[in-house]
């Protein structure tokens, strides 16, 4: 026998296994679970698309704000041109007025020098057989003032006065009037009633681009609460949102913007 193994009477002898105590939690305290990616939290589909809406609406959002800026800049220049063209179309209107003043002063001179050649001629042609030597001086006399009749009615603008039978001179300033303003292209260019019309529809069209503007501020504001929302209400949002979003786009469409 090996000296160096114990005595039989010295070994121990096997006895029953031990378990091993299970840590178990403290009292009140769940068991950790893990929890998947997605729980709680949108899903990556439905982010991407909502971000995706997001930067569309918020791009329609700046062409709106674009759209509203040059329909506001071309309401008030259609305005001030519409003032402007009532002053001058005024301007050009006082300025024919006096024309016509003038060329009725005209008519009374032209008038005088008429009548006054008309009645020479017939007191030379009255003493013409008697005394001939006076009828010729008449005669010169009434060629003198017909002369003048003629030099006058060459200064007439608008319009040449009518002359009657008994000499008398009669003269329209409504017709002149309107024939000197028919004249004018510089007045029949103008139309500020026309101006105007084209100003109040670009009025009410920057009134539509800014409506459009509300709506897609809405649609923004529902997408970022279905971005950022809690999971039962995240699809009614986004729902809502892209509901905004078309009805937005059709109203630019509609306004034809």
């Amino acid at each position: 026998m090996d000296e160096s193994a114990p005595p039989p009477e010295q070994q121990v002898p096997p006895g029953p296994i031990m378990e091993q105590p299970s840590i178990r939690p403290r009292s009140g305290a769940e068991p950790p679970v893990e929890r998947s990616m997605g729980e709680g939290s949108p899903p990556d589909r439905f982010r991407t698309v909502v971000a995706l809406l997001i930067v569309i609406v918020s791009l329609a959002g700046a062409g709106v704000a674009f759209s509203a800026s040059i329909a506001s800049n071309r309401a008030g220049d259609l305005d001030q041109a519409a003032l402007q063209e009532y002053a001058l179309k005024n301007q050009i209107l006082g300025i024919r007025r006096q024309q016509v003043a003038e060329d009725a002063r005209l008519a009374s001179v032209y008038q005088d020098h008429e009548m006054a050649a008309r009645l020479l001629q017939q007191q030379a042609d009255r003493v013409r057989a008697r005394h001939p030597t006076i009828a010729g001086a008449l005669d010169e006399q009434a060629q003198a003032e017909a002369a003048q009749a003629r030099t006058t009615g060459s200064h007439f603008v608008a319009n040449f006065p009518q002359v009657l039978p008994d000499g008398r001179v009669v003269y329209d300033q409504q017709q002149a009037l309107q024939n000197l303003l028919a004249q004018d292209i510089d007045y029949q260019g103008l139309d500020p009633a026309a101006t105007a019309r084209e100003a109040a529809d670009a009025h009410a069209k920057a009134v539509r681009v800014v409506a459009v503007g509300i709506v897609f501020v809405a649609a923004l504001f529902f997408l970022t609460l279905a971005q950022i929302g809690r999971a039962g209400s995240r699809m009614a949002l986004a729902v809502v949102g892209t509901l905004a979003l078309v009805a937005g786009a059709a109203m630019w469409i509609a306004a034809g913007l």
